[in-house]
């Protein structure tokens, strides 16, 4: 971590690096013992065997950034919002949705606020506040795949003669059947195998590549680190859009 590295190179490099990059050294410090505090909790309760949150065992999977918004994906959901592009030439920014309010829009202190151009469709949002306008704040984008494997149920099923897998019946993706019914088969091994870890709590072995937890979470971590490949297209959702 950036901060930690200028931390340990002295105070003035500690308060340049915070300066910098718009961040508050109470607040990471805080952030920094909530970490350990959940270390300890996890290893209390089985699911990792060390108090050390910087253990490599721990942090397999940690420089996966598409991962990383999948779990994010996981704690917020059924915060998603849609994005839309914007067809005006006055302004590029994206047209937002969500299910219940219709029209909303991103807050103008969010760093996606000036952002034109998202790899996906969907965002994921940690607040929803009306004042002059209903706002999200601190969102990101979240791939199709994140919605499917930490989201809700999943439905396969023909829209307007197309093969479709969807999410809660209202996040709908465009999809070959083989993929659908794979991604489908997945997510009820992966909710098994949750099961399984609540109810005996251990960490996974990731040196025991022919294990059913290790097959299991490696390819659904394939499928979400290689998204761009296109096997699983953006449909149009089924609620009513206010304009």
């Amino acid at each position: 971590m950036g901060w930690e590295k200028a931390k340990w190179s002295g105070y003035r490099a500690e308060r340049d690096y915070c300066w910098e990059y718009f961040l508050s050294s109470n607040t990471l410090k805080m952030l920094q013992n909530m970490k350990g505090q959940f270390a300890e909790h996890l290893l209390a309760a089985g699911f990792v065997c060390s108090k050390n949150p910087k253990d490599p065992k721990s942090n397999n999977n940690s420089c996966n950034e598409k991962l990383i918004k999948a779990v994010i994906c996981a704690g917020l959901y059924p915060k998603v919002a849609k994005i839309r592009p914007s067809f005006s030439k006055k302004r590029l920014a994206p047209k937002v949705y969500t299910k219940s309010d219709g029209r909303v829009m991103i807050h103008p202190k969010s760093v996606n606020v000036e952002e034109t151009e998202f790899h996906y469709t969907w965002l994921i949002y940690h607040l929803k506040m009306k004042t002059t306008s209903i706002y999200l704040y601190d969102c990101t984008e979240v791939s199709p795949y994140s919605l499917l494997f930490f989201g809700g149920d999943i439905s396969i099923q023909k829209d307007q003669g197309q093969d479709t897998i969807s999410v809660d019946e209202w996040i709908v993706f465009q999809s070959p059947a083989r993929i659908a019914h794979l991604v489908k088969d997945l997510k009820e091994e992966l909710d098994v195998l949750l099961q399984e870890k609540i109810e005996k709590p251990q960490p996974v072995n990731w040196n025991e590549t022919e294990s059913r937890d290790c097959a299991v979470l490696s390819a659904i971590i394939d499928l979400i680190t290689t998204q761009e490949n296109g096997t699983v297209k953006n449909f149009a959702p089924r609620f009513e859009e206010r304009w």
